[in-house]
């Protein structure tokens, strides 16, 4: 195992740590040809968590129908940001604009 393949061992080792204590199911992770996958689950919802490794370094993706709850919250607790604003931002432009 090389150094890029540890390093994506244990980025998916600390999520999977942090979804456990969430109450997420998770599965043991499987070694693909670039990349680690777990499957994770809660209330008949199931999603799969990719962290990729490579000559560029490591990527995480979630893959799963965006629209399940489960998605959202580990989008959540992995990359920290909410993936749909529920609230709507206001913005007022700038006066004066260009060309008016």
């Amino acid at each position: 195992m090389n150094s890029k393949e540890e390093t994506a061992l244990s980025i998916l080792s600390r999520y999977i740590r942090i979804l456990t204590q969430e109450n997420f199911k998770v599965s043991e992770p499987i070694k693909n040809e670039y990349s680690y996958q777990v499957f994770i689950s809660k209330r008949n919802e199931k999603i799969s968590l990719l962290v990729f490794f490579g000559k560029k370094g490591n990527k995480i993706v979630i893959q799963g129908n965006k629209d399940l709850k489960i998605y959202r919250e580990v989008n959540d607790l992995i990359f920290g940001e909410r993936l749909i604003r529920e609230d709507k931002l206001d913005v007022e432009p700038a006066y004066p604009y260009i060309g008016t």
